[in-house]
Protein backbone atom coordinates (compact mmCIF):
# COMPACT_ATOMS: atom_id res chain seq x y z
CA UNK A 1 0.00 0.00 0.00
CA UNK A 2 2.96 2.37 0.62
CA UNK A 3 4.61 1.93 -2.56
CA UNK A 4 1.06 2.31 -4.34
CA UNK A 5 0.78 5.57 -2.26
CA UNK A 6 4.22 6.67 -3.54
CA UNK A 7 3.56 5.58 -7.02
CA UNK A 8 0.69 7.93 -7.58
CA UNK A 9 2.37 11.24 -5.89
CA UNK A 10 5.18 10.13 -8.46
CA UNK A 11 2.92 9.75 -11.50
CA UNK A 12 1.00 13.08 -10.18
CA UNK A 13 2.84 15.29 -8.59
CA UNK A 14 0.69 18.09 -8.99
CA UNK A 15 -2.43 17.03 -8.67
CA UNK A 16 -4.00 18.31 -4.99
CA UNK A 17 -6.45 15.54 -4.65
CA UNK A 18 -3.39 12.82 -4.76
CA UNK A 19 -1.58 14.93 -2.17
CA UNK A 20 -4.44 15.60 0.02
CA UNK A 21 -5.48 12.07 -0.11
CA UNK A 22 -1.60 10.77 0.61
CA UNK A 23 -1.02 13.24 2.96
CA UNK A 24 -3.87 12.32 4.85
CA UNK A 25 -2.32 8.89 5.26
CA UNK A 26 0.72 10.11 6.17
CA UNK A 27 0.16 12.87 8.49
CA UNK A 28 -1.66 10.07 10.68
CA UNK A 29 1.59 8.51 11.24
CA UNK A 30 4.63 9.27 13.12
CA UNK A 31 8.26 10.52 12.32
CA UNK A 32 9.19 10.85 9.13
CA UNK A 33 5.98 10.12 7.66
CA UNK A 34 3.94 12.78 9.69
CA UNK A 35 6.38 14.88 8.47
CA UNK A 36 5.94 14.06 4.79
CA UNK A 37 2.15 14.25 4.86
CA UNK A 38 2.23 17.51 5.98
CA UNK A 39 4.52 18.39 3.16
CA UNK A 40 2.22 16.76 0.71
CA UNK A 41 -0.85 18.51 2.66
CA UNK A 42 0.94 22.26 2.42
CA UNK A 43 1.92 21.22 -1.17
CA UNK A 44 -1.73 20.33 -2.12
CA UNK A 45 -3.12 23.61 -0.38
CA UNK A 46 -0.61 25.64 -2.45
CA UNK A 47 -1.46 24.43 -5.99
CA UNK A 48 -5.24 24.39 -4.59
CA UNK A 49 -6.04 26.56 -2.06
CA UNK A 50 -9.39 25.04 -1.92
CA UNK A 51 -8.73 21.65 -1.37
CA UNK A 52 -10.77 21.00 1.77
CA UNK A 53 -9.40 17.58 2.55
CA UNK A 54 -5.56 18.61 2.34
CA UNK A 55 -7.28 21.49 5.08
CA UNK A 56 -8.77 19.30 6.81
CA UNK A 57 -5.80 17.24 7.15
CA UNK A 58 -3.60 19.87 8.05
CA UNK A 59 -6.20 21.07 11.09
CA UNK A 60 -5.88 17.52 12.48
CA UNK A 61 -2.03 18.09 12.39
CA UNK A 62 -2.13 21.37 14.01
CA UNK A 63 -4.41 19.78 17.02
CA UNK A 64 -1.84 16.79 17.84
CA UNK A 65 0.46 19.50 17.86
CA UNK A 66 -1.39 21.27 20.61
CA UNK A 67 -1.99 24.92 18.21
CA UNK A 68 -5.29 25.76 18.64
CA UNK A 69 -5.06 28.90 16.73
CA UNK A 70 -3.38 27.15 13.57
CA UNK A 71 -6.28 24.34 14.10
CA UNK A 72 -8.95 26.77 14.04
CA UNK A 73 -7.46 28.71 10.80
CA UNK A 74 -6.98 25.78 8.94
CA UNK A 75 -10.50 24.34 10.04
CA UNK A 76 -11.96 27.11 9.37
CA UNK A 77 -10.96 27.07 5.81
CA UNK A 78 -12.03 23.33 5.17
CA UNK A 79 -15.61 24.44 6.52
CA UNK A 80 -16.15 27.42 4.20
CA UNK A 81 -14.91 25.04 1.48
CA UNK A 82 -16.73 21.77 2.33
CA UNK A 83 -19.83 22.93 4.96
CA UNK A 84 -20.63 19.40 4.67
CA UNK A 85 -17.32 17.96 5.77
CA UNK A 86 -18.23 16.82 9.68
CA UNK A 87 -14.51 16.32 10.34
CA UNK A 88 -13.79 19.99 9.56
CA UNK A 89 -16.96 20.89 11.91
CA UNK A 90 -15.14 18.98 14.44
CA UNK A 91 -11.90 19.95 14.29
CA UNK A 92 -13.36 23.82 14.51
CA UNK A 93 -14.70 23.01 17.65
CA UNK A 94 -12.16 20.87 19.07
CA UNK A 95 -10.43 24.55 18.46
CA UNK A 96 -12.67 27.28 19.43
CA UNK A 97 -13.01 25.57 22.56
CA UNK A 98 -9.14 25.22 22.95
CA UNK A 99 -9.13 29.01 22.08
CA UNK A 100 -11.38 30.08 25.04
CA UNK A 101 -14.73 30.25 22.50
CA UNK A 102 -17.09 28.05 24.07
CA UNK A 103 -20.02 29.36 22.33
CA UNK A 104 -18.34 28.90 19.24
CA UNK A 105 -17.29 25.51 19.86
CA UNK A 106 -20.69 24.58 20.95
CA UNK A 107 -22.10 25.59 17.87
CA UNK A 108 -19.51 23.78 15.61
CA UNK A 109 -20.08 20.63 17.31
CA UNK A 110 -23.75 20.96 16.98
CA UNK A 111 -23.05 21.16 13.15
CA UNK A 112 -20.49 18.56 13.13
CA UNK A 113 -23.36 16.06 14.59
CA UNK A 114 -25.77 17.48 12.30
CA UNK A 115 -23.98 16.99 8.87
CA UNK A 116 -23.08 13.54 10.00
CA UNK A 117 -26.95 12.68 10.79
CA UNK A 118 -27.69 14.10 7.46
CA UNK A 119 -25.09 11.96 5.95
CA UNK A 120 -25.85 8.61 7.52
CA UNK A 121 -29.74 9.30 7.53
CA UNK A 122 -30.88 7.93 4.04
CA UNK A 123 -28.94 4.71 5.06
CA UNK A 124 -30.67 4.26 8.35
CA UNK A 125 -33.93 4.76 6.63
CA UNK A 126 -32.93 1.78 4.25
CA UNK A 127 -32.31 -0.29 7.20
CA UNK A 128 -35.46 0.41 8.99
CA UNK A 129 -37.53 -0.20 6.22
CA UNK A 130 -35.97 -3.60 5.87
CA UNK A 131 -37.00 -4.09 9.14
CA UNK A 132 -40.65 -2.81 9.03
CA UNK A 133 -41.31 -2.90 5.52
CA UNK A 134 -45.38 -2.00 5.47
CA UNK A 135 -44.61 1.30 7.78
CA UNK A 136 -45.63 3.89 5.25
CA UNK A 137 -43.46 6.97 6.59
CA UNK A 138 -40.47 4.77 6.19
CA UNK A 139 -41.21 3.85 2.50
CA UNK A 140 -41.65 7.85 2.05
CA UNK A 141 -38.68 8.28 3.50
CA UNK A 142 -36.67 5.67 1.65
CA UNK A 143 -38.09 6.59 -2.07
CA UNK A 144 -36.70 10.30 -1.68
Amino acid sequence: ADDERRRAVEAAPDDPVVLAAVGGVLAARQGAEREEGRRLLERAVRLDPSAADAWVGLARLALDAGDARSTRRCASRAVALAPGDAAAWYLLSRAAYATGDPASGRSALVRSRAVQQRRFAPARAVGMAFRQPDDPALRLAVAR
